[in-house]
């Protein structure tokens, strides 16, 4: 992925964004629950109207998306703003690993706020 690197803590808004502001919380574990230093992880939300940058041309390229690596914690954090709920199709599907690094287990439920989506990421055997 081409998206900017980012300080942990820092925001992935780029420009005026509607939505409401939110900051976020992310660990990755190997399969034992121990944390992963040093693990890229490579974020890209949609706006508080769902849409990511690529689909609206009011918001600035690359707005809504960052890299960070984790800390010793096996964390990254940032700012952004929360997003609007859109239908889970196979061509939306959230999460992205580089094979051979990460393997995806996820759990993803519809965005309207019935049950939060999750993704957990283990380092591959």
């Amino acid at each position: 992925m081409d998206s900017p690197p980012t300080a942990n803590g820092g925001s992935i808004v780029r420009s005026a964004t509607a939505g409401t502001p939110i900051f976020v919380n992310a660990w990755v574990r190997d399969p034992q629950g121990r944390p992963v230093a040093g693990a890229e992880v490579d974020v890209w939300h949609t706006s508080g109207e769902g849409c990511h940058e690529n689909q609206d041309p009011e918001q600035a390229d690359m707005n809504l998306r960052g890299k960070f690596t984790t800390d010793a914690q096996g964390c990254i954090a940032f700012r952004r703003v929360k997003p609007a709920g859109y239908p889970h199709t196979a061509e939306r599907s959230g999460g992205r690993t580089h094979p051979g690094v990460f393997e995806r287990r996820s759990e993803r439920r519809a965005a309207s706020g019935e049950r939060p989506r999750q993704a957990v990421l283990e380092r591959a055997p």
